[in-house]
């Protein structure tokens, strides 16, 4: 059993980073593309938010654990 729990989504990070630059490597994506070209349902805020902007953290977007803070949720 075991002893300690992770968020998925902060061991997946660093697998997803990866799978962009392989990708981008081979041309397929550009860390530069909008996110809404592979998230077409993401509204539009305006500005062009960027995978590489996911990648740093410095899109803007706020994750779904604080968003559930802020509308009360525990």
């Amino acid at each position: 059993m075991p002893r300690s729990i992770f968020s998925f989504s902060s061991i997946s990070k660093q697998f997803v980073v990866t799978s962009f630059l392989l990708l981008e490597e081979e041309g397929k994506l550009s860390l530069d593309d909008d996110v809404r070209k592979y998230i077409p349902e993401l509204p539009d805020y305006g500005h062009t938010i960027g995978l590489r902007h996911l990648i740093h953290h410095i899109c803007g977007l706020k994750d779904k654990l604080t968003l559930w803070e802020i509308s009360g949720r525990t």
